[in-house]
């Protein structure tokens, strides 16, 4: 079955005040709705740009200008077309995040700084773990570059350790590839396969992107997070 990926957070946490320390746990509802406050891109390669886009949603009856956003390092930018946030409207902040000069779990931070007195900052955290693979779940290949003209390719990750995995596409903010889910369960020894394939149509250009997937290895057990950066060349 093929996915158009266009997919945003699944997580949404509500929040009536503003944020300072990283949180998965969901406030009373208030007037600013925003999406996930940590989001974890797992294991992922050294030297790779990784993507993904917040949201704030303004529910009230008055608009909420946007003073500022930053990171808390060199390694990552968040940008935003927005200068307020309207009532009614969503405002989108994109994230990049450069693993090179990193090794093994990393925390990183980007505030977006409003002009409002209830709401004066709202954190959102990146999480990964760099050139580190839990139970040697190194997907083949752990990044994806496709030249002009090339076709679909492959991504597998072999079962090595486990009685059983899965794996789920759960992030990714792109429209420039399709993936295909071709083999989403592994027994031990098996091999799971996605097919990514860039969109058709795309304009001359670099397009970069990267897409998070949760493996399943057990049933009470966390999944284990990767995330595929992807880079399409187009002429």
């Amino acid at each position: 079955m093929k996915t158009i990926v266009a997919v945003m957070s699944l997580l949404l946490i509500l929040t009536s005040g503003a944020v300072g320390e990283p949180s998965e746990e969901a406030a009373r509802p208030g007037r600013l709705v925003y999406s996930e406050q940590v989001f974890d891109f797992g294991h992922v390669g050294i030297d790779f740009m990784l993507f993904h886009t917040y949201y704030i949603v303004n529910n009230g009856s008055e608009p909420v200008p946007i003073k500022r956003v930053a990171t808390s390092c060199d390694c990552s930018h968040i940008r935003t077309t927005d200068s307020q946030i309207d009532p009614g409207d969503t405002a989108f902040f994109h994230l990049d995040f450069l693993t090179r000069n990193y090794y093994g779990p990393t925390t990183k931070s980007a505030t977006v700084e409003l002009d409002d007195p209830e709401y004066p900052e709202v954190k959102f955290y990146y999480l990964s773990t760099i050139g580190q693979w839990y139970g040697n779940l190194k997907p083949k290949p752990f990044s994806l570059f496709f030249l002009p003209g090339a076709g679909a390719k492959n991504v597998t990750l072999k079962n090595r350790a486990f009685d059983q995995i899965s794996w789920e596409l759960v992030d990714c903010g792109d429209t420039t590839f399709d993936i295909d889910l071709v083999k989403p369960k592994a027994a031990r020894g098996e091999i799971l396969t996605i097919r990514v394939t860039p969109a058709e149509g795309l304009a001359s250009g670099t397009y970069s992107s990267s897409f998070t997937l949760h493996v399943t290895t057990a049933k009470d057990q966390k999944p284990v997070i990767l995330t595929i950066p992807v880079k399409i060349v187009k002429y």
